[in-house]
């Protein structure tokens, strides 16, 4: 600075040097030549934060004159804020050059190097920082620091360190880096207040972002300038290889870009990258397509037995990942020669398949279109669309590409009330109304509550925007009408089913807590739209109860047999037990409650009849159906966990009235300590056992085998000697 900067910028708060006539003219005879200046000061106020720190301050300075020489060397004495201070002239110097020297007031104050080390990521030139005879802390120009708090979610606290073994990668610029965790957007090298997970990007000269007064955060970030930042520097980070591109960092770096993410993943694909790991498993990029959740799906070579949330993942998820992931070689001896009509799911998609997703929380199926029974819908549509900042019509199109049904077109337009009415919490919210079933007459009701209209007024307004609607006789009855369509009579929670005729034991709580008539309920019921049983059939004393009840606790919201299926056997014995009563007196009373007996007469009871017709093998509900063929997987389980041969097995069975697989029962195979394992769900050799008449996942498969010890083509094996079978896409590997 010469004496004209001292004077009329430095010591006037809110100057700023690059508002000087004499600065505006030298810019301009630089720009002749074809270089641009890019001031860095905003506000002109920065001198007084000094003061923050130190009592008096002492600044010794050197301009550079036009014709490059040093010009006067003068030195300024500034014993505060608000203090006069006097200009000394200096001898002449050798180089031009600014010193700024601050007396801290107390022993405790801020260290200096602490805070250059947390804020100044990247500098334009060497730095070099001291704190009294200790190391000094080193900044090599252009060169990301490598103390900067890498990993720290606010680099102005003090204490915020860089993350144990995070790894950069440099690009062909100073003004990117790629980073395996939290990095940032700097200004001018600067932390300036915004995270970014898997990059630092330093905005400087054209990009140089506004400020806050003291330089903390950012204002109006311009995220496009951001986004070509990275793009231009995709090539350096898979150049690098695996140092910081993985499956794991893809997925969090959907947070800071949906749309370098799919980029990064494109040039993944055309480059054919190279190992790529999802879960520990390599596979082949160009096949797997990319899903954030991949790695949540419940399995991994470092685990042995089920994952934790294993039984969370919807098996809607799993098919719809399985066939990709078995072609790209995920499953370790198995492949697929059936090609998918679908496209492959890039990372944006995970946003439209879960709208919720968030990597701070176990994967949100709530809500998303993998959940079991999720259809798309309009609100589905809508809500994904302003998420992800896409229209209406894109995304209905790329779930088409993914092989989802959508609503046909043109697509209804809904204003935020709509968006209330089709919100199964009313709120405006997922999870959204089905589009293919009809609406629920309860929720018809809380929504004419919590909106003030008519249920004609909603009933016709959901069928305006193409839901099927339930036939309901005139005006609702609000909380009385909740109750008795609660399963728990209690007014919310779970509804009864509009798809069977409501059990007459609901009805006969809802009469006793409501008090009203069976009669009156019923009617009610079905003027709601409901399938009733015949009155006289819900007068049921609390032993019928008992009788009618599928568990020992009898209550609403319990279940109930189904009036139109067949009495399972063993819950007639069971019942007799826990009664008292002769099995032929449960049958008949079964009968004249009008539920279907058994044909077959009841043999006498043998000591493990129970378990051996129990799914679970277990001696509790859920019991064998008596209306479908035993699989032979539950004759074989059955005689090894009981100690009977399978003949005995089936003679229990065919004396209940159940009827047998064709097969010789000669040709069972006798089950050890593994074969129980490895048919269990959860490998332990206990029920629950795998669903009989549904492929084994290929997750089952692989992780019994990483757990076992033994060869995925063994598992196969013995799961097909049992009667099990795979995906009927998946063939096996001649190397595996």
């Amino acid at each position: 600075m010469g004496e004209v900067e001292l004077r009329d910028v430095f010591s006037h708060a809110g100057m700023r040097f690059a508002d000087l006539p004499e600065y505006i003219e030298e810019r301009a005879r630089w720009e002749e030549h074809g270089i641009t200046m890019h001031p860095n000061s905003q506000f002109g106020v920065r001198v007084l934060s000094y003061f923050m720190l130190a009592d008096d301050i002492t600044v010794t300075t050197c301009r550079l004159s036009p014709d490059g020489l040093p010009g006067q060397h003068l030195r300024v004495e500034i014993a505060g804020p608000g203090s006069l201070f006097r200009i000394q002239p200096l001898d002449r110097c050798a180089e031009a050059y600014t010193s700024v020297r601050l007396r801290l007031r107390s022993s405790e104050a801020t260290s200096c190097v602490d805070v250059l080390r947390r804020i100044l990521w990247l500098s334009e030139f060497e730095v070099t920082a001291r704190e009294g005879e200790g190391e000094p802390t080193v900044w090599q120009p252009n060169v990301l620091s490598e103390v900067a708090p890498l990993g720290e979610n606010n680099p102005h606290d003090k204490g915020a360190v860089r993350k144990e073994g995070a790894r950069t990668v440099s690009t062909s610029t100073p003004a990117v880096w790629w980073c395996d965790t939290w990095g940032g957007m700097l200004a001018d090298g600067l932390w300036a207040g915004r995270g970014l997970f898997g990059a630092v990007v330093n905005l400087s000269g054209e990009r140089t972002p506004r400020l806050t007064v003291d330089r903390r955060r950012i204002i109006d970030l311009n995220m496009a300038e951001v986004e070509q930042a990275l793009r231009q520097e995709i090539p350096s980070l898979l150049a690098a290889g695996t140092d910081v591109f993985r499956h794991e960092w893809l997925e969090h770096f959907l947070g800071s870009s949906l749309t370098i993410a799919d980029e990064i993943f494109a040039e993944a694909v055309r480059v054919r990258f190279a190992p790529w790991r999802i879960a520990g498993h390599e596979v082949d990029i160009t096949k797997s397509g990319f899903f954030a959740a991949d790695g949540h799906m419940g399995l991994s070579p470092a685990e042995t037995g089920p994952w934790p949330g294993h039984a969370l993942v919807p098996a809607t998820a799993t098919r719809f990942r399985t066939p990709p992931l078995v072609g790209a070689g995920f499953f370790p001896g198995f492949t697929t020669t059936r090609s998918s009509p679908h496209a492959l799911p890039v990372p944006s998609d995970t946003f439209i398949l879960t709208p919720r997703w968030s990597t701070s929380t176990h994967v949100p199926w709530s809500g998303s279109l993998l959940q079991e029974g999720s259809e798309v819908g309009i609100g589905t549509l809508v809500n994904t669309a302003a998420k992800i900042g896409r229209s209406v019509e894109d995304v209905a199109a790329r779930l088409q590409e993914l092989g989802f049904s959508v609503p046909t077109t043109p697509f209804p337009r809904l204003d935020a009330a709509d968006l209330r009415l089709i919100s199964m919490s009313i709120s405006g919210e997922a999870p959204w109304l089905h589009p293919e079933r009809v609406v629920h007459p309860a929720h018809i009701i809380r929504a004419a509550m919590a909106t003030g209209h008519t249920s004609p007024y909603i009933t016709d307004r959901l069928a305006a925007l193409g839901y099927r609607t339930p036939v309901c006789a005139g005006n609702h009855q609000g909380l009385s009408d909740l109750r008795i369509l609660s399963v728990h009579l209690n007014g919310s929670g779970a509804w009864l089913r509009l798809d069977r005729p409501v059990d007459p034991a609901h009805i006969a709580f809802a009469a006793n807590e409501t008090g009203r008539t069976v009669e009156d309920v019923a009617t009610r019921l079905e003027n709601l739209g409901f399938s009733v049983p015949a009155a006289s059939l819900c007068r049921l004393s609390d032993e019928d109860l008992s009788i009618v009840g599928l568990t020992s606790d009898v209550g609403p919201g319990n279940p109930w047999l189904v009036p139109e299926e067949v009495v399972p056997p063993p819950h007639i014995i069971q019942v007799a037990g826990n009664t008292g009563h002769a099995v032929g007196q449960i049958i008949t009373r079964l009968a004249t409650l009008g539920y279907k007996v058994p044909a077959h007469p009841m043999p006498p009871r043998e000591r493990d009849d129970l378990r051996l017709l129990s799914h679970n093998l277990d001696g509790q509900a859920p019991w064998l159906s008596p209306d479908r063929t035993v699989h032979p997987v539950h004759i074989a389980l059955a005689s090894c966990v009981l100690g009977c041969t399978p003949a005995h097995v089936a003679s229990r069975l065919v004396a209940y009235g159940y009827r047998l697989p064709d097969i010789d029962l000669l040709d069972l195979p006798d089950l050890g300590p593994i074969d129980l394992r490895i048919a269990s769900y959860d490998l332990d050799a206990k029920s629950p056992w795998l669903a009989y008449d549904e492929p084994v996942p290929l997750f089952h498969v692989t992780q019994a085998a990483l757990t076992l010890k033994l060869h995925p083509h063994a598992i196969a094996d013995q799961l097909e000697s049992l009667g099990y079978r795979l995906p009927d896409y998946v063939v096996r590997t001649a190397e595996g």
